[in-house]
């Protein structure tokens, strides 16, 4: 009895109230079928900000760097162009670098000389003269641990001097480790 009493309560309500009260309803089942969908949508709007984000920063950075490489080339053109000049980046062999090392050695009066080359990473010869090059200019970069003796820390550190002013191609001394050798004469102890 109660249903029937509300649906003729319906039926006497006016038209336009009616309409409205539908139009409420449905603005209601479409809001909580609509909610979750646009929920998820502004998540994956926020993943894509965050990720769009990084990729600005990203490019900013990059376009950042390639501006102070660009620079950098800019700056040292005349050098680079020197170097090309010169016999410094000739094609050499380990063989030359070996004999350059040794008449360098011999002319500071070292008494020990090792060394050994590797590949430099995706930077070795291979790697290098595989890639396309522009104009005449190709480098390839190799590792060069260097083992020396000197009765006199003067001499080791004028041999350092020597490889960036002498050495075929273009030297960069990373480190230097110095040790000294014990000492066999010691006085004895009183």
């Amino acid at each position: 009895m109660k249903y029937l009493a509300k649906i003729r309560l319906l039926a006497d309500l006016p038209r336009i109230t009616a309409l409205a009260l539908v139009v409420i309803a449905g603005s209601l089942i479409l809001f909580g079928i609509l909610y979750p969908v646009l929920g998820g949508a502004e998540d994956g709007a926020q993943a894509d900000n965050e990720r769009l984000t990084r990729e600005i920063r990203q490019a900013e950075k990059n376009l950042s760097q390639a501006k102070a490489d660009y620079q950098f080339v800019v700056d040292n053109k005349d050098l680079y162009d020197n170097l090309i000049q010169g016999d410094r980046l000739i094609p050499h062999t380990r063989r030359e670098a070996v004999r350059q090392l040794q008449t360098l050695a011999q002319q500071r009066g070292l008494s020990n000389l090792g060394a050994s080359f590797a590949a430099a990473g995706d930077q070795s010869l291979k790697t290098v003269t595989s890639q396309p090059t522009s104009g005449q200019y190709r480098v390839s970069v190799e590792n060069i641990e260097l083992k020396v003796g000197a009765p006199l820390d003067t001499q080791i550190f004028e041999f350092v001097l020597d490889l960036a002013e002498s050495f075929p191609g273009a030297a960069v001394v990373q480190y230097v480790e110095m040790q000294r050798a014990p000492n066999r004469f010691r006085p004895r102890p009183a």
